[in-house]
């Protein structure tokens, strides 16, 4: 009886300390499985992030220069220097069918301002001009006020878009400014051949502008800021919890993993 005892101490004593290491063990590989997941995730919220700041990046840049081509043509300096629109109007058309025909832009929108920030040419709405913008678009204040080129994101009617804004300067004299406006589809459309996405939101409820098309509404609050879409991928979308979007910097549905920039803070 005294050694079946010890034996049964002796076994009891053997699972508690197994029970006990299998505890640990499980509590040791969960923390390193969690700390595996966080690693991971933030690997891929990185890679993500960084291929759309490229992209963007690489939009902005061919914005600005094809802003510093378009300033630089000496129509469109005269027609400022003359108060010309007829001749704006021309030399914008003449260079819209280039670029339609040898690049990438098959739909420009460039606007020609006075030095005083009020509308002088829209290619793409040559009959709307004369209108004070210095109320509402910052960039083109700040390209006329410190005779700097702008190269930024602003608000408009149909959303977020990259606005290059840069001073006309003719042989020293201010003569105004010019703003090539470029959409993210491009940005999009690349996303989409990686078989990724890309969605550029805006929140309306910091937005100046109140109306905006019903189908470019995404969950109440924001604003589609960009034609192309893939179906398949905003039905998913609509599924994101934006709350723990934000907090955790990512979301997992059963199809996509998705991240976020915060466009106002990196750029």
């Amino acid at each position: 009886m005294g050694n079946l005892t010890i034996s049964k101490k002796i076994v009891v004593s053997v699972l508690a300390v197994s029970l006990v290491a299998f505890i640990s063990a499980f509590l040791i590989l969960s923390y390193y499985k969690g700390q595996t997941e966080l690693y991971v995730h933030k690997d891929v919220d990185k890679t993500l992030q960084t291929s759309a700041n490229n992209k963007i990046f690489a939009k902005k840049s061919v914005g600005i220069s094809n802003a510093v081509s378009i300033a630089n043509d000496s129509a469109v300096k005269e027609s400022l220097k003359t108060n010309d629109r007829k001749l704006a109007i021309k030399a914008l058309s003449t260079l819209g069918a280039n670029m339609k025909a040898s690049t990438e832009f098959k739909n420009i929108k460039v606007h020609i301002h006075t030095k005083e920030n009020n509308s002088f040419v829209r290619a793409w709405k040559p009959e709307k001009f004369g209108d004070d913008l210095s109320g509402f678009r910052h960039s083109i204040v700040k390209a006329n006020a410190q005779k700097v080129a702008v190269n930024t994101f602003e608000l408009g009617k149909a959303g977020l878009s990259i606005r290059s804004v840069l001073p006309i300067i003719d042989k020293g004299t201010h003569l105004g400014s010019l703003e090539f406006i470029q959409g993210l589809n491009s940005v999009a459309r690349s996303f989409d051949r990686e078989k990724d996405a890309f969605l550029l939101l805006m929140d309306k409820r910091v937005s100046t502008v109140k109306t905006f098309k019903e189908d470019s509404i995404f969950k109440t609050h924001y604003v589609i800021s960009q034609k192309f879409r893939n179906k398949p991928f905003m039905e998913d979308a609509n599924s994101i919890d934006m709350k723990e979007l934000f907090d955790k910097n990512h979301y997992i549905s059963d199809k996509y993993y998705y991240t976020y920039i915060d466009r106002y803070k990196r750029f």
